[in-house]
């Protein structure tokens, strides 16, 4: 008799709603107001912004823009930003943005959810927008469309290869 190894995830059998046990209720949700179709981007708050764009330029990231309140980081994508930083007191992540997928959207979710419109240059790569607070104080913006760009043109660096010392030089 062999044993699968205690390591092993094992998927819950799954029935269907029909056959579900007496004691598995179904949750009640609501019904989306809108649905994101995809992630624009990530906005966290960071002391050091040298330090910050630094570190993420040793992984390949480009810096957009940098000034003393707010710093533009994106990758090799058509996104003109994947992560917006804000100089901050502490390190904490603040929220994220989302596309989705018209301005009927926004309008949608300013009338149901009070949602407040964003100030005008306020998105990187430009656009309109609304954001969410919970109570936390996570943001959430929701942007139209995802067709925004930035042509960004990054150095690329060598790759770092350790360097081999010949012992039998002398």
């Amino acid at each position: 008799m062999t044993r699968q190894p205690r390591s092993v995830l094992r998927t819950p059998p799954a029935f269907p709603e029909s056959a579900l046990p007496s004691l598995v209720q179904k949750l009640q949700r609501p019904e989306a107001l809108v649905k994101a179709q995809a992630l624009a981007f990530l906005i966290f708050e960071k002391h050091d912004l040298r330090a910050t764009e630094a570190f993420l330029t040793d992984f390949g990231m480009c810096s957009v823009s940098r000034t003393d309140k707010q710093l533009l980081m994106r990758g090799a994508g058509p996104q003109p930003c994947l992560l917006l930083i804000r100089k901050g007191q502490r390190s904490r992540y603040v929220g994220a943005a989302f596309a989705v997928r018209s301005e009927a959207d926004l309008v949608r979710l300013e009338a149901e959810s009070n949602a407040r419109r964003l100030p005008t240059g306020s998105i990187p790569g430009g656009g309109t927008g609304v954001e969410l607070t919970t109570r936390p104080g996570i943001s959430y913006g929701w942007l139209p469309g995802s067709s925004r760009s930035i042509r960004c043109h990054c150095g690329i660096r060598p790759t770092l290869s350790p360097t081999i010392q010949d012992s039998s030089a002398g």
